[in-house]
């Protein structure tokens, strides 16, 4: 779905087994420039296993430049 300076992108995949449906919400300025990003998923269990990922990818990248 989109409108004018709005998007809204629906996904599914699976992550270890669990199928993640989410959302991707976006708002664009008049240049074109994202100004807003949202992404909601769905179920809880998936959640938590992103969250568990993003903390474990996160977690790696602090290791590989600890001055940022």
């Amino acid at each position: 779905m989109t409108s004018d300076g709005h998007a809204i992108l629906e996904f599914q995949v699976k992550i270890n087994g669990i199928t993640v449906n989410g959302v991707d919400m976006l708002t664009w300025d008049y240049s074109g420039q994202i100004i807003d990003f949202k992404v909601m998923v769905r179920p809880l269990k998936a959640v938590r296993l992103i969250h568990e990922n993003m903390g474990k990818m996160l977690a790696a990248q602090q290791h590989k430049n600890p001055s940022s």
